[in-house]
């Protein structure tokens, strides 16, 4: 009987350790757990060397071979240049990553080293400490990813990216079902464009971005140096783009926005028009959540049933920081 198509399908911890691990100079796996389930399968490794690893396998249709090697690249340009990042393991024949023959199609495994070190305080966003120090980290990326060029393509995280693909992915949930949300949809993005090329012509800077800068993508060790991983979402863009997405974690709190930015700062300039643009950055963060959640759900990769939650609550939110990235919204025309 054929195997029956799926979506996307979870690896066997078991199946991994013995048919992915073998291939890397890391001793005998003893251990291997599903360690997380989200975007992408996390795995956790123990081998007998006592020393542990992440195994990630990307999902199926989000990431082609040359965009894994381009974030691998980048990481291993980051180290070169003395910034601390959770490195990929080369396998024995010195691959960086694996094919995994899955039933929906094949994906990508990458090895990473264990970062050192442990999370940021939880609750997240309110040790103002731990803020500075992840705000001097950011700045540390991306001064470290000057200069830095890889053979192989990314996505750029430009305006198609945030507008046009957002509006692309969502239209098939607003366009009948929520009409009066897809009119504010299109309208704001035309709104948040004509800020973006405004900002953009006073000097916005441009770099490579982490992409997803949050503090559950690093770690602290007890000496104070931070490590980032998960650079998943990286690419070329506006840099100011990753403060954006650490101002819109933070939320309400201003004073661990203030420290973070501070760290930022002491090792890395933010041109005026950058500082203003992080309002507008928050924005297009909640965007690209839209663009993700519709994308994925539209896949058949991720649960339909909450859509309407999700929508509810995320343009609540649009609306609310509207007002601070572009001053008050136009009213909604209704028939």
């Amino acid at each position: 009987m054929p195997v029956f198509p799926t979506t996307h399908s979870i690896p066997s911890p078991e199946a991994v350790k013995d048919r992915v691990l073998p291939g890397y100079s890391i001793g005998r796996p003893e251990r291997c757990t599903l360690h997380m389930s989200g975007v992408n399968d996390i795995y956790a490794v123990q081998t007998d060397s006592g020393r542990p690893y992440i195994l990630k396998v990307y999902r199926f249709g989000w990431r082609s071979e040359a965009e894994v090697l381009y974030e691998l690249d980048l990481l291993e340009h980051l180290h070169s240049k003395g910034v601390s990042v959770a490195l990929p393991v080369p396998r024995e024949d010195g691959a960086r990553t694996y094919p995994v023959p899955a039933p929906e199609g094949v994906r990508q495994a990458v090895l990473f080293e264990y970062a050192a070190g442990k999370a940021p305080s939880w609750p997240f966003y309110e040790n103002e400490a731990e803020a500075r120090l992840l705000g001097g980290m950011l700045a540390t990326i991306h001064n470290g990813a000057a200069g830095f060029r890889s053979r192989h393509r990314r996505a750029r995280l430009d305006e198609a990216f945030f507008l046009d693909e957002t509006l692309s992915a969502a239209r098939p949930y607003l366009a009948a079902h929520r009409a009066e949300d897809w009119q504010y949809l299109s309208g704001l993005t035309e709104r948040l464009r004509a800020r973006l090329r405004a900002l953009d012509t006073a000097g916005l800077s441009r770099g490579v971005c982490h992409g997803d800068y949050h503090p559950g993508n690093v770690f602290i060790a007890d000496d104070q140096v931070v490590t980032a991983y998960d650079f998943d979402v990286c690419g070329p863009g506006w840099t100011a783009y990753d403060l954006g997405v650490w101002r819109e974690g933070a939320g309400t709190n201003g004073n661990v926005w203030a420290s973070f930015l501070n760290g930022y700062r002491e090792k890395r300039a933010v041109s005026a028009a950058d500082l203003e643009a992080v309002p507008l950055f928050r924005v297009l963060r909640m965007l690209d959540l839209v663009r993700l959640k519709t994308t994925f759900t539209t896949r058949g990769q991720w649960d339909s049933w909450d859509i309407d939650f999700f929508f509810n609550d995320t343009f609540a939110s649009l609306r609310e920081r509207e007002g601070e990235a572009l001053g008050p919204a136009a009213p909604v025309e209704r028939e």
